[in-house]
């Protein structure tokens, strides 16, 4: 029996804001992968694929892999937006606000 393939992990800022995309196999005795959309320590997004258990290791690394770009692609066009202005409305923060933070957490410099 394999162990759990290696996962993918990711910041990437949009809106102003750095966010942490994480993607996980949870092996062949439970064969699914799980991708996560993080701030901080709250979920945002997830996205799960159950695969089957047979696949080979370069199977389900391909797969990861694909899932992992899928959702880093998500974010970028907006898909979780709605979610991202809901999370910090419930903080009682503006997206202008969080942006600052995240600058200064993560000392993110713009390209160029």
């Amino acid at each position: 029996m394999r162990s759990p393939v290696l996962g993918f992990n990711h910041n990437l800022k949009h809106l102003g804001i750095v966010f942490h995309v994480q993607t996980e196999d949870s092996g062949v005795q439970n064969p699914h992968i799980m991708t996560h959309l993080f701030h901080g320590g709250g979920i945002l997004g997830t996205k799960k694929m159950i695969y089957d258990p047979a696949s080979s290791v370069d199977v389900v690394k391909a797969l990861m892999q694909a899932q992992h770009r899928s959702v880093l692609k998500e974010l970028k066009a907006g898909k979780f937006d709605d979610k991202i202005a809901k999370y910090f409305g419930n903080r009682g923060e503006t997206l202008e606000e969080a942006a600052r933070q995240s600058d200064a957490q993560w000392q993110v410099r713009e390209p160029g």
